[in-house]
């Protein structure tokens, strides 16, 4: 989408419709810094335009006239990045009254240049992600953009994640190969994830670091699970680069090659955090030393799948007695049922919920005969919906009377989760 961008500003310079004084000059980073004899960015400039002097470039940076734009400055790889930034930061100070755009997936302070300001792309509103989807399916598959967009209608979810440009593309990927989205949304995310963690840098031959390398696709799904399972539990959203460098180091320390001397094993863990915000976007740095996942949907996948992943039914079953004792807690609500999906059997998490459910209603007289009531309401007359639609209904009905509303305020939580729990049944 960064690329996107700039390639945007340079066609509407070059065509007068943007800064029309300015003569636009599209650089990428890693084709510069892997350039043979490593020349400098003036140089580099000259290979690329052709029919461009030392005179007329001179000419153009002198009189202010340039609009350059630096694209992808994390796919640089570690070993060039100090001599890329020099580079940038020599020519910016040399001429400073040309426009300068650099695109960047990480907001680390390392990227950070005095003179510049730092701004984020913006999410994209329904408009944008219509446009933005007609245009992606246009010259191979028309016909798929208004699938596309009513699928994305029918899924409040994917919704949510579609207003993120690097998101909306993956979710483009997914329905351009498979002409279609999931039904489970843990088998959506699943394979999204499968396509960031695989093919994202493959598609554009970016390498990264080589110990971030070395780490299987399942090492790197098991590393963000124990990521955010630990932060998920906390209540924690955001969190220091600290917290996330301990399990990095956990990970990466029985990876053949890797030192295990400690300061070693830390600078190892903070490039590896570095490549997962740079591949994937999955995590993202915030504000310096500061990390988040990029949604709060794959922050819920992640640890779903910390839940279920043991093999071992002892371990497992421990996990899921665990689980359920965040059954009121509203914020875990998409845990418990992207962890349902995942499951291969449920049944032994659902015995869970509803034995959890029972003992918190367990001596509360009064909510277990308005309860029984909304049952034997449901089974007095015929109807074609589902027991629990119909439940549902009274109860709701019920609740929204004056009679009820002292009721419903003081066991608001555990009937709203009953009500979840029976709603298929």
């Amino acid at each position: 989408c960064k690329t996107t961008f700039l390639k945007y500003f340079a066609i509407h310079c070059s065509e007068g419709d943007f800064q029309a004084e300015r003569v636009p000059i599209f650089i990428t980073l890693k084709t510069f810094a892997e350039a043979r004899k490593q020349p400098d960015l003036l140089t580099f400039i000259l290979w690329i335009l052709t029919d461009v002097s030392v005179t007329d470039l001179s000419d153009i940076l002198q009189s202010g006239r340039a609009l350059l734009l630096l694209d992808g400055l994390d796919e640089v790889r570690e070993e060039d990045a100090s001599r890329v930034l020099r580079e940038i930061q020599a020519v910016a100070d040399q001429y400073p009254k040309n426009q300068f755009v650099i695109t960047c997936r990480i907001a680390a302070q390392d990227y950070t240049f005095q003179q510049f300001t730092d701004v984020e792309v913006a999410d994209f509103d329904e408009h944008q992600i219509a446009e933005f989807s007609t245009k992606w399916f246009s010259l191979k598959h028309p016909t798929k953009a208004d699938k596309f967009r009513t699928k994305l209608n029918e899924n409040k979810r994917i919704q949510e994640l579609a207003a993120n440009p690097l998101l909306l593309t993956l979710l483009c990927l997914v329905f351009e190969e498979k002409g279609k989205f999931k039904d489970s949304r843990a088998e959506l995310y699943e394979e999204g994830i499968e396509l960031l963690l695989e093919k994202w840098d493959d598609s554009r031959d970016i390498e990264r670091d080589p110990v971030y390398k070395k780490l299987s696709t399942k090492r790197k799904e098991d590393l963000l699970s124990h990521i955010a399972f630990t932060t998920f539990t906390k209540s924690e959203y955001f969190f220091k680069r600290k917290t996330l460098e301990q399990p990095v180091s956990d990970y990466i320390q029985n990876i053949p090659g890797v030192y295990s001397d400690p300061e070693a094993l830390l600078v190892s863990s903070r490039k590896v955090l570095r490549s997962i915000e740079a591949q994937h976007g999955l995590l993202v740095e915030r504000a310096q030393n500061i990390y988040s996942f990029s949604h709060l949907t794959f922050q819920e996948y992640f640890t779903a799948r910390n839940i279920i992943a043991s093999r071992n039914p002892n371990i497992l079953e421990q996990a899921l007695q665990d689980l359920v004792v965040h059954i009121t807690e509203k914020r875990w609500r998409e845990v418990f049922l992207l962890t349902a999906e995942m499951l291969p059997e449920a049944d032994y998490l659902f015995a869970l919920m509803q034995a959890r459910i029972a003992s918190l209603l367990d001596g509360d007289d009064q909510l277990q005969a308005f309860l029984t009531w909304g049952r034997e309401k449901t089974t007095s007359v015929e109807f074609t919906y589902k027991p629990a639609a119909v439940r549902a209904f009274y109860l709701a009905l019920a609740l929204d009377s004056n009679s009820a509303r002292v009721l419903a305020r003081a066991r608001a939580r555990v009937l709203a989760l009953t009500l979840d729990i029976t709603r298929d049944s």
